[in-house]
Formats: C-alpha cells, structure tokens, sequence
C-alpha cells in the first residue's frame, strides 16, 4: 500500500496539494495521486462522477472558471504530460481569503494533485511544449453552469508566464472579477 508523502494546506483555506509517494524501479514509476482514505475529512465524502483529460498547447491558458453553487464543482487536478502553472481562486465572500488566488506547479515528474472545493475559481497555464491535464469531478459538467473570469483582470494581477497566450473565445471575453463579486 502507498503511502502520502503529504498534504500540503495551501494559503486558501479549504484547498489542498496532495504530494504522493513516488514509487521508482526499471520499470518506470508508480504513484497515487489519490486515495479517498487518505485525503483530509473534508473531502473523504466526495463521489467522482466524471474524468476528464485536456490536452494543450504551449501557452494555452484554459480559465479562470467557477461553477454555480447548484451545480458544486469540486476537482481534483493533475498534470499527467508536461507542466502548467494551475491557478486557484477564493471566490467565497465570506472567507478571509476572498478574492486571493495561490499559484500551484504541476508537472508529469512531481505527479501532485491539486484538491479544489466548490466556492473557488480555477484555470492553469501550459508553460512546456504541451500538457496533458487530468480532472476528477464531483459532478457531471455543464456548460450552462460554468462562469468565466478574465485570466487577465487587473484586479487579480495573476503573473502568467509571458509569450503569445492562446485562450478559447469565452476565455478570452470573460467578464473582470468585479462584475460577479461586487
């Protein structure tokens, strides 16, 4: 049985990094990037109930995205090709830490997963050649219940890596974080 390295709290209340143990031999390499028994209690009640793989381009930035609270989006995020800069931001007013964000690096190598409650926006940057992302979902993804905030609001000031970014259209037009959260 594998056991966690650690569960590292991030600065945003609620939000986790799980740093798997990482079994090497000539094989290759073996590790588990999560376990329901392992996890903190907030989250060893969590039923996935869709995976999702991405897979992008240098410097596509897919985000900043929330879902309605009808329709709770909790994820599990990890980076299972290349490396991304995986931004997660506190979107619950009554938290201390509203309106901040943290900045996470997920690479193939470090196999890390990130461990995001609903009430918290998300998007991620593809800073190597390309990535390949991986999502587990509390719930079954819906279009209509999923907000976009603009990556680039001033008010956020998020340090993307520079180059010619490439965003989806609704990505590149999502309304500034003022207009949701007044």
């Amino acid at each position: 049985m594998f056991q966690s390295k650690a569960f590292k709290k991030s600065l945003l209340e609620g939000v986790w990094l799980y740093c798997p143990k990482i079994h090497l031999d000539e094989r290759g390499s073996t590790s588990e990037i999560f376990n329901s028994k392992l996890v903190p209690s907030n989250f060893n009640k969590i039923n996935i109930t869709q995976l999702l793989i991405a897979k992008n381009n240098k410097n596509v930035i897919r985000g900043l995205h929330f879902s309605r609270i009808e329709n709770p989006q909790f994820k599990l995020i990890n980076c299972v090709e290349g490396t991304i800069l995986d931004v997660v931001i506190d979107l619950r007013k009554n938290s201390k830490t509203f309106g901040k964000h943290e900045i996470f690096l997920l690479d193939s190598v470090n196999t890390e997963t990130l461990m995001i409650p609903n009430g918290f926006g998300h998007g991620y940057q593809v800073i190597s050649e390309g990535a390949t992302v991986h999502y587990a979902l509390q719930t079954n993804f819906r279009f209509e219940d999923e907000f976009v905030i603009n990556p680039f609001d001033p008010v956020l000031n998020i340090p993307w890596h520079p180059g010619k970014h490439i965003l989806s259209y609704r990505d590149k037009h999502g309304a500034n974080f003022d207009q949701y959260f007044k």
